[in-house]
Parts: C-alpha cells; structure tokens; sequence
C-alpha cells in the first residue's frame, strides 16, 4: 500500500473516502515471515463511490512485515509504517471487493485536514467537462497550498500527458511566476517541468525546450537566495551531451539558449557570474556561463 494517493484518482473504479479505523486483527505467518491484517474501517467522508454512503463499515486486507525493527527499515509500504490504531484516520484509495484492498493511505488529524479538501477538488476537477475547462482547472490548481492537489495537476500534466508537451510546460511555466504560489511549491514545479515528460534534450531549440529553460533562467535572474537550487536544474538541462558529434553538440546547445529572449542574456550572464565569484571553484556554474556567453556574443 502506498502513501501517494495521486496515481489512484483517474482510475473511476477506486474508492477515495476518509476513513477511520475501528479495529486491527493480526494474525501471524510464519512461512512467509509477515502478519496479515484484518483492519475494519468506518467511512467517514466518502468523496468518490458508488452504493457506499458515509458512515459504511468495511473490511480491509493486508499483510506487513512481522518483525517491528523490519517493518521501521520497509516505510514506503503503508502497511508497514502505518500503526492502524482504533480511531486513526486515513485518507484512503481503496480497491472494492468482498475485502477491501488498500492502494494508498495518508494519515489526517481531522476531517476537517486540507488534505481531505484537496482530495475532493481534485477528484471533482477530474470530472469537469469541456476538457478546456478541466485543463483551466489543473492549471489553478498548480498553485494550491496543499501538496496533494498540486501533485495532482503535475500528474495530470506530466505523467498522464492529457495536455500537449507545449501546453503543458507553458502552463506550469505560467504557475512558477503566479503571485500566489507558496515558495516552497516553486521547487517541485521546476522539477517536474525539467522531467522528460517536458525538457526533451534531443529536440533541440523547440518551443517545450525554449519554455523550460527560459523559465529556469528567469528563476535565476530573480531570486538570489535560491539561485545555486536553479543553477542545478539549468546546468542538468544545458551540460548534458546533447549529440556525440562536437560540432553539433555545440550548436545545439546554443541554438537552445540563443532560443530564450526573457530574461536578456546579458542578465542571466550577470547573475553566473556573481554566483561564480561566490564559489570560483564550481565547474557546474562555470560551464553554463561559458555556454551562455559562447550563445550569445
């Protein structure tokens, strides 16, 4: 069972609901070296299912490891890392059956968590029609406060490419520059839209490419704080072999930055070499500076 929920809220046919635990059953299994659960849920908010109202009792089956030290080093399944104490409650992707199988689970305090609010949204903005309308929707939602909602729309985004590759970076380009996008957002946005499912290194100068690093470029001529966070994502984008041909390699590489008119890049020169008179022994800064200068003179 799996702590992200994400993955789970386009399958139509996964329970999504609050729920809380009402008891747990152990029962040991030596052969295999694990305990398997039998962990009755109450329903308390039910947010996607059908025939099963709030207040539902059902069954869930599992298994975890037996040795408690075991279970501490194996977290990342929630049937390990999750105390399913009587009265926890657990938002919750369940798959339906005679016992109910448990996909993902994330522990709240309340019902009243944003992270249950957010579970909602998303799963109501997966159901909005147009599809121009929905796509509305997930851009608005990149700029959300709760960590559930805006991975939602990375994913809708990225991994499930319901928009064009263009689209998809120009929208999260849009929501890294949004007034009101939490600063600690800004770091998983540029991480998604530097992923393959947008910065494609062998297209070249294409507008997707020309989107992500004219965006980390902008970053980087804006915020001196954060500039060696968005110096990585840029020289990750721009040091890479680009094609085992030198000649081409290169031109490749400038074609990409000479591609990028905001900011100017006598700016985003400025900006390296500030950071390098920081730290003149960082090859990585040094490196893009000579590029963006070869691009550009």
């Amino acid at each position: 069972m799996r702590s992200d929920l994400v993955p789970f809220i386009s399958d139509p046919n996964v329970v999504l609901a609050l729920a809380r635990v009402v008891s747990a059953a152990w029962t040991p299994l030596p052969s295999e070296a694990r305990e398997g659960g039998a962990i009755r849920l109450e329903l308390v908010d039910v947010i996607r299912a059908s025939g099963l109202p709030a207040g539902t009792t059902i069954e869930m089956a599992g298994k975890r490891l037996a040795d408690e030290q075991s279970r501490v080093r194996e977290r990342s399944d929630r049937w390990n890392s999750l105390p399913f104490e009587p009265g926890g409650l657990l938002l919750m992707a369940l798959r339906p059956g005679t016992h109910f199988a448990g996909l993902a689970a994330e522990p709240v305090d309340s019902p009243s968590s944003p992270a249950v609010a957010a579970l909602r949204r998303a799963s109501e903005i997966e159901r909005i029609e147009p599809l121009e309308a929905r796509r509305t929707a997930v851009g608005q939602a990149l700029t959300a406060h709760e960590d559930l909602l805006r991975d939602y729309a990375l994913d809708w985004l990225g991994r499930r490419g319901l928009a064009s590759r263009t689209e998809g970076a120009g929208t999260i380009a849009r929501a890294l520059f949004a007034p009101d996008l939490p600063a600690s957002s800004r770091s998983s946005l540029a991480g998604e839209l530097t992923s393959r499912h947008f910065y494609r290194s062998d297209l070249g100068a294409e507008p997707a490419n020309v989107l992500v690093i004219g965006s980390l470029a902008r970053l980087l001529t804006a915020a001196e704080s954060a500039r060696p966070l968005w110096t990585q994502y840029l020289a990750a984008c721009l040091t890479i072999g680009f094609s085992k041909d030198p000649l081409k390699d290169a031109e490749m590489r400038a074609g990409l930055i000479r591609a990028v008119t905001d900011p100017p890049p006598r700016r985003v020169i400025d900006a390296l070499q500030q950071l390098l008179s920081a730290d003149p022994q960082d090859t990585r800064v040094q490196e893009l500076l000579d590029a963006w200068r070869a691009a550009t003179h």
